[in-house]
């Protein structure tokens, strides 16, 4: 979608984009929500990449879970490491332990 989005810009196209923006408004998933925000800095909309910003700042207790943390991309998850902001009421030893079961996932994987 983001590429679409990147597209319909490139060539000129108001009405896909706003589309396109809207669409990705809707319903944010937790396990994209980094990379909608790394995509949308890509593409130059500043705009939605501070919605996507405020959806995980609004939401970070609930994002912030082993549930949504274990299934970043180690690039999603390096993101939000360096972006203190994005922690909101998150406690950095919680930051931390949720690094942890991160790399554990990753390793099990590996085996």
């Amino acid at each position: 979608m983001m590429d679409l989005l990147d597209a319909a810009k490139k060539f000129e196209v108001p009405l896909l984009e706003h589309k396109c923006e809207v669409f990705a408004k809707r319903k944010i998933p937790f396990s994209n929500a980094c990379g909608l925000i790394i995509e949308a800095r890509r593409i130059g909309r500043e705009e939605l990449e501070g919605y996507f910003r405020g959806f995980i700042l609004h939401n970070s207790e609930s994002f912030f879970t082993v549930e949504n943390i274990i299934y970043l991309s180690d690039e999603h998850l390096l993101f939000l490491v360096k972006d203190n902001e994005l922690f909101g009421n998150v406690k950095e030893i919680e930051v931390f332990n949720l690094c942890v079961e991160w790399a554990k996932q990753r390793c099990g994987e590996q085996k």
